[in-house]
């Protein structure tokens, strides 16, 4: 199910406050005032009730404009939410939050994301077309360089595998277009906070796979261990195991180690807008000297036109120069 998140992890998609002020619900209004002047002590009254989001731009009631902590202190380091926070789990400020719930604490650990305006939106012409008249999606496949990143790989003693997804997940990070959904259910385009590689484990025995989820992190050293921890728990069962409910803001990352291909085309029934990327790679030959791998890059062209695919490409080739510049590797 997906959340609108608060700074704090709170789902503002509960909250009554911003139910009243949606539906323009002057009795919701008087009940939510009466009840949080109950439990705070103070007046409160509905006129104070008006909120669109704690992370919206919008109405916001007096105390989350004002006065709360912990969205001054998150909007002071310029995190999408305390869940991107290296304090998350030392925080005093959140514990006033997450000690007496749960759910928020889990929330921050999982995705979170703002609604897009599609009247402000750069692309919104080309989005009403391709969602309304020319329902498509649009694949790329193109060759990479990974002769450096192979020697990196060699060198550091890191695997290949886990190497270049850390690079995939950061190249699809790095700009809100790759990050986008389409909730059918309220008409409403999304673009996540972050987004994190469902990749897979072949079994040989049963020549199945089974669905891994990795969680993206900007550290290498910390995405590498618990994606590597993430792909030893999946080979200890045979089961599927896809969970696209509980893994909203999760692309697709399929390595294809069985041949080395030159075309890869991947048909969705985009009636429903899939916008999540979806990333297959196959083995890498030699090739003059030079180690090429393809990869190739699906996008709905709703969210994608020829120019963001390609820039998909120059960001990993451009990710996988700074992973082998960037130092402390010897502590994974």
């Amino acid at each position: 199910m997906d959340k609108l998140l608060g700074f704090c992890g709170l789902d503002c998609m509960k909250c009554e406050a911003r139910t009243a002020t949606r539906n323009d619900d002057d009795a919701l209004r008087e009940k939510v005032a009466r009840e949080w002047s109950e439990l705070n002590g103070v007046t409160i009254t509905p006129e104070m009730i008006n909120c669109d989001g704690c992370r919206e731009d919008g109405r916001k009631t007096p105390f989350c404009e004002a006065l709360c902590p912990i969205r001054k202190c998150a909007l002071e380091k310029g995190v999408p939410t305390c869940g991107q926070c290296s304090e998350l789990a030392s925080c005093d400020t959140l514990k006033m939050i997450t000690a007496h719930n749960e759910e928020a604490l889990s929330n921050l650990k999982e995705g979170s994301y703002k609604p897009v305006d599609m009247e402000k939106y750069y692309r919104r012409g080309v989005f009403r077309h391709f969602s309304k008249d020319c329902k498509c999606s649009v694949s790329m496949t193109a060759r990479i360089d990974v002769t450096e990143l192979i020697a990196f790989s060699r060198r550091t003693g890191t695997k290949f595998y886990l190497d270049f997804l850390y690079v995939l997940a950061r190249a699809l990070n790095s700009r809100g277009d790759y990050k986008l959904r389409y909730l059918w259910e309220t008409d409403e385009v999304i673009r996540y906070d972050a987004i994190h590689p469902a990749h897979y484990v072949f079994h040989e025995d049963t020549e199945t796979f089974t669905v891994v989820y990795s969680r993206f992190y900007e550290d290498f050293g910390r995405f590498y261990r618990e994606a590597e921890a993430d792909l030893e728990r999946a080979k200890q069962t045979r089961e599927y195991g896809l969970d696209q409910a509980g893994h909203p803001n999760w692309f697709d990352a399929s390595f294809i180690p069985w041949v080395s291909y030159d075309s890869l085309n991947i048909e969705l029934p985009d009636g429903f807008l899939y916008l999540a990327p979806i990333v297959n790679w196959g083995a890498y030959r030699e090739e003059h000297g030079r180690f090429m791998m393809p990869v190739t890059v699906r996008l709905n062209h709703a969210a994608a036109d020829g120019y963001l695919i390609a820039k998909v490409f120059r960001l990993i080739e451009d990710g996988i120069r700074m992973l082998i510049e960037q130092k402390g590797t010897e502590e994974i």
